[in-house]
């Protein structure tokens, strides 16, 4: 492969990546606000509200310069916003099992975060030598082979993405009984579902884990589908807070929508007496009257 297609590729990857992280960004910081407003509003604001601010406060950490903080930091925000999806589906759950399945899903992201932390600290020796070039070259610094690092990560691909698929696939378990209509349980279960997309997104992720793709495309696309994972479960989980307030917005909406259809609602052909005289067009109750004989004015035709 030439040195110019590499770099094109490069400049590609980058692009997607700035162009990516821009609108999760901006979109998960305006869904997350919205939701912090709402919650404190209506007077809601419970564990999951917490877990899920501080983990939207801990993405910021990622466009950092050093990738040892950016992976640290990732694995961090992955435990507040799992947990809070965990927290809001607890909510609705009524059975000890689901409870169960629930909680121990907390704990377990703990589990797979400290694996991929130990990954990141022990790939270099010293630590330092990992942002400090000329230091590394003094001490004579120990890198891991690269399978080292890469079996940190597809240990915590493995285990994020059986997470993400029990978060995605507990809504439908949980809202399919529920006294519901049918068409808001299908809502709720695609809002609370969007966990699947983050699980996708791991799997692909997987693919650019294997150290052939590794070694030929780098860390952009991890970086584009790590990103990408992270903005959708907090839009996601976000967005199942908020459904009731988009539902009473979209109510107020149309009840203005149809009152000022109602209010100008005017026949705009001429109406017809029961005499056979045409009369010119007015308001829907004049022309009732019109029909039933009767004319404005109180005189007979």
């Amino acid at each position: 492969m030439s040195s110019k297609s590499y770099a094109c590729r490069s400049e590609v990857g980058k692009v997607t990546l700035t162009l990516v992280t821009a609108h999760l960004l901006v979109l998960s910081w305006a869904i997350v606000s919205a939701r912090v407003i709402v919650r404190i509003r209506d007077k809601t604001w419970g564990a999951d509200d917490w877990l899920m601010a501080i983990g939207q406060h801990l993405t910021m950490g990622g466009p950092l310069q050093h990738d040892l903080i950016a992976q640290i930091l990732y694995a961090l925000t992955s435990i507040p916003i799992r947990a809070s999806l965990c927290a809001s589906l607890l909510r609705i759950a009524q059975e000890r099992t689901h409870k169960i399945i629930l909680w121990s899903i907390i704990p377990t992201s703990f589990i797979s975060a400290a694996v991929m932390i130990a990954g990141a600290l022990t790939k270099v020796s010293p630590i330092r030598a990992i942002w400090d070039i000329d230091y590394a070259m003094d001490v004579d610094a120990k890198f891991q082979p690269p399978r080292y690092q890469l079996s940190f990560l597809l240990t915590f691909t493995g285990l994020a993405v059986a997470q993400d698929l029990i978060v995605a696939g507990m809504p439908v378990v949980l809202l399919w009984n529920l006294h519901k209509s049918r068409a808001e349980r299908i809502r709720l279960m695609l809002l609370l579902g969007l966990g699947a997309s983050a699980a996708v997104a791991l799997l692909v992720r997987i693919y650019f884990l294997i150290p052939q793709v590794y070694a030929k495309h780098q860390k952009v696309p991890i970086f584009i589908c790590t990103i990408f994972e992270l903005g959708v479960a907090i839009v996601g989980g976000s967005l199942a807070a908020l459904r009731k307030a988009i539902k009473e917005w979209w109510e107020d909406v149309t009840d203005q929508e149809w009152q000022k259809l109602r209010s100008q609602s005017v026949v705009q052909s001429p109406a017809v007496s029961k005499d056979g005289i045409e009369v010119p067009a007015t308001s829907a109750g004049s022309v009732n009257s019109i029909r039933r004989g009767s004319v404005p004015c109180g005189g007979r035709i």
